[in-house]
């Protein structure tokens, strides 16, 4: 027996169930968006350490530096070698979304901002390694000093212009000395009669050398985005740290430093000449001016000295009777020996050994040899040209080492944008209130190498 009942729908419940219907598919759409949304972002973050990872090998191995080379050996840079390597980690992490438009910019280079980011690097490297929180109660106290360049030779200079406004009370309109007298002479030794007092000889010295036109301290830089850090006293010093780590200089046992562009690297660092001779010669002859210049203050100070010049002096020019004359000879006995005596502590200094900071007080127990001479000579030069001459030094060794004879520090970034703009298909594409099935999404990454 077949029984028939009679159905009915009304059209509330056939809207209702519609509603709810649509309600549904949204909701699942919205959902299956939301996923590719999300497994867009976790593709970016997965590329984004896939990229990190093509660092600059020979940057990291030897100096502790984390930058992307836009060459990739290539002999020039090439942005779109970047973007390609960016698409296909994007793709393998996200096959099923589909990239219209990939672009990778504001790029933060090593060279920006007087090389910010290279100085940056240098420092976190040493604070991760020495241990931080001491270095920063040790200096500490030291914020704010303004640290600034003293040279003695100018002193000396200005000594020995004083000298000669004396003597020239003693002269004709001629300029012609109006007495005949014999004065002991302020003998300044040559640069070159120097090294041979200092060295004996400088055939054992190095004859390295190199081409300064297109050091990144000479060079036209490629621009980019930089970063505006400020760095402290104690930022310097951690600085100045790294590169008696990494970089060889007269008299160093280093034998993990790479020195083959030039063997006195910090040298060239403080004096930036060409040559390794010309700036071993140039730290010997600013040791040799401190050492004569405190000599000469010391003499003063001393009252044996001084007055054992006093009577040389007068016993050479005493018989003019002119106080004047006697005072002014007997500043030059005590400059010619305080540059007697400052040639033989250059000697020392640079056999290795180490002498008073000076001769009379709390300092006469200090003693200081070359290092600790480098080390000073680093605190009171312009910071600018520090950080340029270091990474000359760097691009010059990873050339070397490498091979890759293109390779340059202003190509080699630690920071961009990349900005990614992809498409997916909807589920239910027949549905043209849904953009015609077609979703975009655009993701704005900063990529950039963790402290």
């Amino acid at each position: 027996m077949i029984y028939r009942r009679k159905g009915s729908l009304t059209i509330f419940l056939a809207l209702a169930m519609l509603t709810f219907l649509t309600f549904s598919l949204a909701l699942v759409e919205g959902t299956r968006n939301y996923y590719f949304r999300v497994e867009g972002e976790q593709a970016m973050e997965l590329a984004e350490f896939s990229i990190l990872s093509e660092y600059q090998q020979e940057l990291f191995d030897n100096y502790h530096l984390f930058f992307l080379d836009l060459d990739y050996e290539q002999g020039e840079e090439s942005v779109g070698i970047l973007e390609q390597q960016a698409k296909k980690y994007l793709t393998k992490n996200a096959a099923r979304l589909q990239t219209k438009e990939l672009t990778a910019e504001r790029f933060c280079r090593a060279t920006d901002d007087g090389g910010s980011a290279f100085f940056h690097q240098a420092v976190e490297w040493m604070k991760l390694k020495s241990g931080y929180i001491l270095l920063e109660e040790l200096f500490g106290s030291m914020e704010g000093i303004k640290l600034e360049e003293i040279s003695l030779e100018t002193m000396l200079n200005e000594r020995e212009g004083k000298a000669d406004a004396i003597l020239g009370k003693y002269r004709t309109e001629e300029r012609e000395i109006s007495f005949s007298v014999s004065l002991p002479d302020i003998s300044f030794p040559s640069v070159r009669a120097l090294s041979e007092a200092v060295f004996g000889t400088t055939e054992d010295l190095s004859k390295k050398s190199t081409d300064l036109s297109e050091r990144i301290s000479q060079r036209k830089l490629s621009e980019g985005a930089g970063r505006k850090d400020e760095f402290s006293v104690t930022d310097m010093q951690l600085f100045h740290g790294y590169l008696f780590e990494n970089f060889h200089y007269y008299g160093a046992e280093q034998e993990h430093v790479w020195n083959e562009c030039l063997e006195y690297q910090l040298e060239y660092v403080i004096s930036g000449k060409e040559s390794d001779l010309g700036n071993l010669e140039q730290i010997m002859w600013r040791i040799f001016l401190l050492r004569a210049g405190g000599n000469y203050l010391f003499y003063h100070q001393d009252g044996g000295k001084s007055a054992k010049a006093q009577a040389e002096a007068a016993a050479l020019v005493g018989f003019l009777g002119n106080a004047a004359l006697i005072e002014l000879v007997k500043e030059i006995i005590l400059i010619s020996q305080a540059i007697e005596e400052g040639i033989g502590e250059t000697r020392r200094i640079f056999t290795g050994e180490k002498v008073p900071l000076y001769q009379n007080g709390f300092f006469c127990g200090i003693e200081i040899g070359y290092r600790e001479y480098l080390y000073l000579f680093l605190n009171v030069m312009n910071q600018r040209d520090k950080i340029y001459r270091s990474m000359d030094l760097v691009e010059l060794e990873v050339r070397n080492r490498s091979g890759y004879g293109n390779f340059q520090l202003d190509h080699c970034v630690d920071a961009f944008e990349l900005q990614w703009r992809y498409q997916f298909s909807g589920l239910f594409t027949a549905v043209p209130l849904l953009q015609d099935g077609v979703y975009e999404n655009r993701i704005v990454r900063k990529i950039y190498y963790e402290d």
